[in-house]
């Protein structure tokens, strides 16, 4: 349970199989005045995806678990640019009296501490064509996440408006995780 004092969870994984596939990487380069240089890092790019080999067991079936990126480019000694993500992309197959193929993408973009950007597609790979776009951002409050958005249906013609209300404090799988990302208990670090 890592760092956390309390935990919303009573259920802790008694045997669980997974891999971590990642690539790395690091470009360094010399600053300073000559004959006093060091070695800096420029840029950093971290790619990482979970496996799981017992799909079944452990991750509902799939394979492939979350994916995740964190790039950092040192302009100077004192600026630094930023980006970390949580990126999935699922295929679903349906085949009966509903027969599709349909694509689901998402990107969820930390800002800070308080809010989370989430920009979200799906396309069907049969007659449908492009089902729709979400464009979203969502406030982490002490008690509660707050989602706004837009939902573009393109399928429909139909634009619509996007507002949830989740609760912290409820004990369930998918509520209190963002972007493949927990988000901790309230009152974890302080008054927020």
């Amino acid at each position: 349970m890592q760092r956390y004092v309390t935990n919303p969870s009573e259920v802790i994984a008694d045997d669980l199989s997974q891999m971590r596939l990642g690539v790395h990487n690091r470009w360094q380069t010399k600053r300073g005045v000559p004959g006093r240089e060091r070695i800096v890092d420029l840029m950093r790019f971290d790619f990482d995806t979970i496996l799981f080999p017992e799909a079944d067991r452990d991750n509902f079936g799939e394979t492939i678990g979350p994916t995740t990126y964190d790039f950092r480019y040192h302009l100077g000694d004192r600026v630094t640019l930023l980006s970390d993500g949580y990126v999935y992309v699922g295929l679903m197959s349906l085949e009966g009296p509903i027969s599709a193929s349909v694509l689901r993408s998402s990107y969820d973009y930390r800002l800070n501490e308080k809010w989370i950007l989430t920009a979200a597609s799906t396309y069907d790979f049969g007659n449908t064509g492009n089902v729709g776009q979400t464009v979203a951002v969502t406030r982490i409050g002490e008690s509660m996440l707050i989602r706004m958005g837009l939902d573009i249906d393109a399928g429909r013609d139909n634009v619509g408006f996007v507002f949830a209300i989740e609760p912290r404090f409820w004990p369930a799988r998918t509520l209190g995780s963002l972007g493949g990302q927990l988000i901790p208990p309230p009152g974890l670090e302080g008054l927020e």
